[in-house]
């Protein structure tokens, strides 16, 4: 693809950008350029953009103060890199524009990796994966994957990474939702990575607990210590039948310490069938071998943020341009 575009004039790295920044974001700064290109030269990207607005393939916008903020938006462009209908093209609200930016500093901070950028890609990719661990995905979920703006890679042997960039303003429901909705997969066999990525650290401990209780706590081996949840699911039922004579100081302890790590709705469905069906409940039971990372993004790009969008407003009017089509 990036051949295509060559032809435009641009190097192979401006190609390369230019159609990461279009299919991952639709916005770019020329800073996030920069770190493509592993350049601090203002000259370079200077250049690269100054084409790109000649040619009509992207467009500043403006009013967000001493920010340059550009859009990648001609049509003509995402029909070379075979995206013609790409919603990127569109014009978006600031907090959305924020969100992408962020999503761009992530895929640039993962640039080893190969990018499941397309529709196409994702369906290829996904289908494959349901295909060869046998894993159940209803339509729904699979639309999702399919239509979702957050990153889908695989790494270099192979395994797949969900990433998930916290856009830092709100909860952790959007987190919750996304796990839930992708537990399927997460469940299933092969390597899976998912990435947690937000601007602020103080988030990253809440974030992996969710995890933990949305798609399940895995020992060393990538497995459940199914002895551990064995004992403990003993210890919940003795203690629910109040039969506290079975408990001392260190039994009581442990309880405490194993409702933390087996917490969730994950394994309160698993207690229910183990209540039922005894310890052949945890013979079939299958757990995550997915692994949870985070990473720090450097910029939260907090002059698109919502609170300073609303003082525009205020002091402006409302941004007729949001929503709109590209050129």
């Amino acid at each position: 693809m990036t051949g295509e575009l060559c032809r435009f004039g641009y190097t192979p790295r401006e190609a390369g950008f230019l159609m990461l920044a279009g299919l991952q974001s639709g916005y770019f700064l020329r800073s996030q350029f920069h770190t493509h290109i592993e350049r601090e030269c203002g000259a370079l990207g200077q250049r690269f953009i100054d084409r790109a607005l000649r040619l009509g393939h992207i467009r500043a916008l403006p009013g967000f103060g001493n920010q340059r903020l550009y859009h990648v938006c001609a049509r003509e462009l995402y029909r070379q890199i075979g995206e013609p209908e790409n919603r990127n093209r569109r014009l978006h609200a600031p907090e959305t524009v924020r969100q992408r930016l962020m999503t761009l500093d992530y895929v640039l901070a993962r640039s080893g990796e190969h990018y499941l950028s397309t529709a196409e890609t994702r369906r290829e990719t996904i289908s494959r994966l349901v295909l060869r661990n046998s894993v159940d995905v209803d339509a729904r979920l699979f639309d999702e994957l399919l239509a979702d703006r957050q990153p889908i890679s695989l790494d270099a042997t192979g395994g797949i990474r969900l990433g998930f960039v916290d856009d830092g303003v709100h909860g952790f429901s959007k987190w919750e939702r996304f796990l839930r909705h992708r537990r399927p997969l997460l469940r299933a066999g092969g390597a899976a990575t998912v990435a947690y990525a937000s601007c602020s650290a103080t988030r990253f401990r809440n974030a992996e607990t969710v995890f933990r209780k949305m798609v399940g706590e895995h020992a060393g081996n990538g497995g459940v210590d199914r002895e551990r949840i064995k004992g403990h699911f003993t210890d919940r039922r003795l203690f629910d039948e109040r039969r506290f004579e079975s408990f001392d100081k260190t039994r009581l302890d442990r309880l405490r310490d194993d409702q933390r790590t087996f917490a969730g709705e994950v394994f309160e469905d698993l207690y229910r069938r183990w209540r039922h069906d005894g310890d052949a409940a945890l013979a079939g039971f299958v757990v995550t071998t997915a692994r949870f990372e985070t990473l720090l993004l450097a910029s939260a790009y907090t002059w698109l943020a919502p609170i300073r969008f609303q003082e525009r407003r205020v002091h402006r009017g409302p941004d007729s341009g949001t929503d709109q089509e590209g050129s």
